[in-house]
């Protein structure tokens, strides 16, 4: 049966993939967008999802019509660097708007979108251990979870949560590790990297938008890993695109210098999404890789423009 959600974030990688599901499969949607996004990933939707402006972070929000869930995936630092009490308010002060809204619009339910940046460095992190963040970022992402949790008390609305790890695929900004990669190699161009023996825990977007929304209907009251538990090196995934390229490119490991904050290992455990959602990442590596890379190139062909972001290598 179709249901009408309220997604917040609905310009950004992660929240239009959500959009495009939810309406590819027959739900109502309230895209929630700020004022000043570009909605080029929404392009094609905007006729079948309802895409309101709203800037959570500034004050109180007029209450939507009825939805039976809300999907909170609106958050600062994930892609562009902003100071920290920009972030704070909207990670936090924001996160308390789209719960006074879904209070408002009589939601039934309301999926807090976390981060792994929650747990700091490391490998295997499990939902149980408790955060333990090094970024603003991070901490802020905790602040807002733990707010939801206790506004969820206080007035009787389900909450789950996820934390997503390293989500790439199709749409993603086109200066992020994987999209740059696709791009240079596509154009025969020589990439410019760190030394690459990072390792993070890969996700192909359509496995993630398949865990948020079974979380989103998941009667255990908790927050799930979306990841694959298999970290990888970022040079691994360098010369994986560059194979699939099919082309000599030049792969400069080394030519960037380290981020000031950049985790050497970081992965998670996903045992208690596969045992309460029944949800694993069934998308392999390679298979993600190849179709990120044909959306990317397929976009270079046809002239269709790339946006960008922070550059992440």
């Amino acid at each position: 049966m179709a249901e009408r959600f309220l997604v917040t974030g609905a310009a950004g990688f992660l929240g239009a993939h959500v959009v495009r599901r939810l309406v590819g499969r027959g739900d109502d949607v309230v895209a929630l967008v700020r004022p000043e996004s570009d909605l080029w990933r929404l392009d094609d939707l905007r006729r079948d999802a309802d895409v309101r402006e709203v800037d959570l972070a500034v004050g109180a929000v007029a209450a939507v019509k009825h939805v039976d869930r809300v999907i909170h995936l609106a958050a600062a630092g994930v892609t562009a660097a902003v100071g920290d009490e920009a972030m704070v308010l909207t990670n936090v002060l924001g996160t308390l708007r789209a719960l006074e809204l879904a209070r408002a619009s009589e939601a039934g339910a309301f999926l807090y979108c976390g981060s792994c940046f929650e747990y700091g460095p490391g490998e295997g992190h499990k939902e149980g251990e408790p955060p333990s963040p090094i970024s603003a970022y991070g901490a802020s992402k905790t602040g807002g979870w733990l707010l939801a949790q206790a506004f969820g008390r206080q007035h009787r609305l389900h909450i789950t949560g996820v934390r997503p790890f390293t989500v790439y695929g199709p749409y993603e900004a086109a200066t992020r590790l994987i999209p740059s990669i696709c791009l240079s190699a596509a154009r025969g161009e020589p990439v410019e990297l760190t030394a690459g023996t990072q390792t993070r825990d890969f996700v192909f977007v359509d496995d993630a938008v398949d865990a948020i929304l079974l979380a989103s209907t998941s009667p255990a009251p908790r927050t799930f890993n979306v990841c694959s538990g298999s970290p990888v090196a970022v040079r691994t995934v360098a010369e994986q695109l560059v194979t699939l390229a099919g082309r000599e490119v030049e792969l400069r490991f080394g030519a960037l210098p380290p981020r000031p904050v950049e985790f050497p290992v970081l992965s998670g455990d996903p045992t208690q999404a596969r045992d309460v959602l029944g949800w694993n990442a069934t998308t392999s590596l390679r298979e993600g890789l190849r179709r990120t890379f044909e959306w990317f190139e397929d976009r270079l062909s046809t002239g269709t423009p790339v946006h960008a972001g922070r550059m992440t290598r």
